[in-house]
């Protein structure tokens, strides 16, 4: 039996799980809301930095979840880009983004359709 009522709601948490753990043993992390933050800040990052069309390419191969907060908050006019890059240009925004690209690659990969 489903644990959320819907086989579609208990895949994409599972995915987002995976990622999650994937990103907290990259990170040596043991605080799963902080590789959930730390997966949020660096997908938004990202995707104020392509263009719409590659925005939506990379979400297309996101689980659900992951997904949603990918697109939480993006303003396709570009306008704020600015602030963004400005947030993630702090030094300990590296690591985070190193260990981010490491679980974007492998869970792409993993999950491929």
């Amino acid at each position: 039996m489903s644990a959320t009522g819907l086989e579609v709601f208990d895949r994409t948490i599972h995915k987002t799980n995976v990622w999650l753990k994937d990103l907290m043993e990259i990170q040596d992390c043991p605080d799963r809301h902080e590789a959930y933050l730390a997966l949020r800040a660096t997908l938004h990052a990202l995707r104020d930095r392509l263009t719409i069309k590659e925005t939506v390419q990379l979400a297309a191969q996101l689980p659900m979840l992951i997904r949603g907060f990918y697109y939480e908050g993006w303003d396709p006019t570009g306008n704020r880009l600015r602030s963004a890059i400005e947030r993630s240009s702090s030094p300990e925004s590296s690591g985070s983004s190193h260990a981010m690209k490491s679980t974007l690659n492998r869970s792409l990969a993993r999950f491929s359709l």
